[in-house]
């Protein structure tokens, strides 16, 4: 794990935590690096649920994707999926999209663990988020998140951010 958010915000860090101790991912500057620790978590989760799968256990996974900074390698299929989106022009845009494809993955990939050690049908697996879908901007989400506060929140309807789906993720 993380010693607090700043350091959850880097997916290149020097190390994280197990049980209290500095753990070194090797080749990490904390800004860049060869190990994505989104990578290292799903593997220390599918090594713990094999390890324990004759028991009952409790495997709490705290998945970072997506946060800022929003970087994924670009060997992943994730960030690949996105590649032909008009969207996709912005870098972080693509990012975040194909972060969130990859936190689905891998919780598909735990499923298919549990269910590969027939464990799937006497697990409780429960998902959730802590930022959700933009809350600035209502229950539509946001076009511009500054606009809740110019006091412009009214204007952000449906209908207007429909209108411009085609500028969604975009520099302009």
């Amino acid at each position: 794990g993380f010693y607090d958010q700043t350091h959850a915000h880097a997916y290149y860090p020097r190390y994280v935590l197990r049980n209290g101790q500095e753990v070194p991912l090797e080749g990490n500057t904390g800004k860049t690096g060869k190990t994505y620790v989104a990578y290292e978590f799903l593997k220390e989760a599918k090594k713990f649920i094999r390890e324990n799968k004759d028991r009952l256990f409790f495997c709490y996974c705290p998945w970072t994707l997506p946060h800022p900074n929003f970087e994924i390698p670009e060997s992943d299929p994730s960030w690949q999926r996105y590649a032909d989106k008009p969207w996709a022009q912005n870098p972080s845009a693509r990012a975040k999209a194909a972060m969130i494809n990859l936190a689905d993955r891998q919780v598909g990939e735990l499923i298919a663990q549990l269910e590969e050690l027939k464990l799937r049908d006497n697990t409780l697996v429960v998902v959730t988020g802590d930022n959700g879908g933009s809350g600035e901007g209502g229950v539509n989400g946001t076009f511009n998140w500054m606009i809740p506060l110019n006091g412009a929140a009214e204007i952000e309807t449906a209908e207007f951010m429909t209108a411009r789906l085609d500028k969604f993720g975009t520099p302009d």
